[in-house]
């Protein structure tokens, strides 16, 4: 199961990146991103049929654009509205890649997305159940989904 949830967590991030800020995956980016750090992330608990957590992060240099491109801004948009669109970003791909979890017909209750930046690694504890990198032209996302229990 953790290939095909890999899977669908990568299409989950692309898609969502592709369709709400009109920002593509940049595969070719690989070699200048090896070390570009993720400090920026948004949370978001789950609980119903698998209790857990999704965490996305991101390239600070990503967040302002694409806050951006979500609100169809021109003008530089408050930190607020940048935390607020990462926050929306990762209920989104957590409400998309949970039915590849319990199926299209299972339930879940998202909690309200918390975000913030984490200098010193990863927030979330834990074992990771799926795994995610997507490149874009202002920076690397990672994208990790977290299960309790076993699975």
């Amino acid at each position: 199961m953790s290939d095909l949830l890999n899977t669908a967590l990568e299409e989950a991030t692309t898609r969502t990146f592709e369709d709400l800020c009109f920002l593509c995956p940049m595969p070719e980016l690989e070699d200048e991103m090896a070390d570009v750090p993720t400090p920026v992330f948004a949370r978001v608990d789950f609980s119903g049929a698998a209790k857990g957590h999704m965490e996305l992060r991101v390239a600070r240099p990503l967040l302002p654009v694409l806050a951006q491109n979500m609100l169809g801004a021109f003008d530089d948009v408050p930190e607020d509205q940048q935390s607020d669109a990462l926050g929306e970003i990762a209920n989104v791909i957590c409400g998309n890649v949970l039915p590849a979890l319990g199926g299209a017909t299972a339930v879940y209750d998202l909690g309200k997305p918390v975000t913030g930046i984490e200098e010193g690694g990863p927030v979330a504890t834990g074992a990771v159940t799926a795994t995610a990198r997507v490149l874009l032209e202002d920076g690397p996302v990672t994208a990790a989904l977290y299960l309790e229990g076993d699975r």
